[in-house]
């Protein structure tokens, strides 16, 4: 399982899929391939994935409780 460390927890590429599906393009501005990661030197699918609205969408899962582990 691949991982991103952003600040002190742990969010895994399954966690921003959650958020690629549950939201729309205009919410959180990810496309397919940032959440596929075949290029794993793509620095402007690593930008996106570690803006703000995506941290944001990933706090408002948990507080919702739909993810499987804490984020």
């Amino acid at each position: 399982m691949r991982s991103l460390q952003l600040v002190v927890k742990t969010c895994f590429l399954e966690h921003i899929g959650l958020v690629y599906n549950k939201y729309t393009f205009d919410q959180h501005g990810l496309r397919l391939q940032d959440i596929q990661k075949t290029n794993k030197q793509n620095w402007a699918s690593t930008q996106k994935i570690c803006q703000l609205k995506v941290h944001n969408y990933l706090k408002m899962l948990q507080s919702c409780g739909d993810t499987h582990t804490k984020y």
